[in-house]
Formats: structure tokens, C-alpha cells, sequence
């Protein structure tokens, strides 16, 4: 708790929460997602004891958005080895699929912790 106090202070839950998800989302586009869950589950487990907030809330669903580079998930790799698309339509269109994702499950969560934290 002490090493997360000079990033986030005494800022909200929230914007742990969207900051780890938005961490998490980067890191997922180039390794795999459960690895990437339980890595970052540690840290958010302390910082979310120590402000009193359940820990569910941050890391659960952004790590499922993977499909930048093929190492990313077994759909990310199927998505770039079919004969459908090539890599640059992946590279130009993905990163905004990405960000559009992480928006909407950002709104969805701030809206769920407001409304039940």
C-alpha cells in the first residue's frame, strides 16, 4: 500500500480501478490473459484491502480484451493467421475496437461501484 500511495494518493478506488484495467489491457495485448490476471490479482488484492474495497473490482473482465498481437490469445492468433485479413487492417482497426471496449467496461464499472459500493 505504501509503494501505490505516491501514484494514487488518496484518490478514489475508481481511478485505481480504471488505471489497473487500463494497465491490464496494454499488458494483455502481448501476453496471455490468465498469466496477466494473476499477476496484477496481488497488487490489486493489497491496494484494495488496505482501502477497504472489494477487490473484484479492477482486474476481472480488461484482461479478456486481447487480440492486438497474435500472442496475445488463441483468438488473437487465429484472428491474424486467416486469409481474411491481413496485419495491416488488424493493426489499424483493433487498437480502436481496444479502446472502445475498455470505455465501455470502464462506464460499466464505475456505474456498478457507485451504484453498489
Amino acid at each position: 500500500m505504501a509503494l501505490m500511495t505516491p501514484f494514487f494518493g488518496n484518490e478514489s478506488s475508481l481511478v485505481f480501478a480504471l488505471c489497473m484495467g487500463f494497465f491490464a489491457t496494454v499488458l494483455t495485448q502481448f501476453m496471455n490473459n490468465g498469466a496477466t490476471g494473476i499477476a496484477l490479482m496481488p497488487v490489486v488484492y493489497s491496494y484494495c484491502t488496505g482501502m477497504n474495497v472489494p477487490p473484484e473490482l479492477a482486474i476481472i473482465m480488461v484482461v479478456h480484451i486481447a487480440f492486438l498481437t497474435p500472442a496475445a490469445s488463441a483468438s488473437a492468433s487465429l484472428l491474424h493467421g486467416n486469409e481474411w485479413s491481413n496485419t495491416k487492417a488488424i493493426w489499424r482497426t483493433v487498437p480502436i475496437v481496444i479502446l472502445a471496449t475498455w470505455a465501455t467496461i470502464s462506464a460499466i464499472v464505475v456505474a456498478l461501484g457507485v451504484a453498489l459500493f
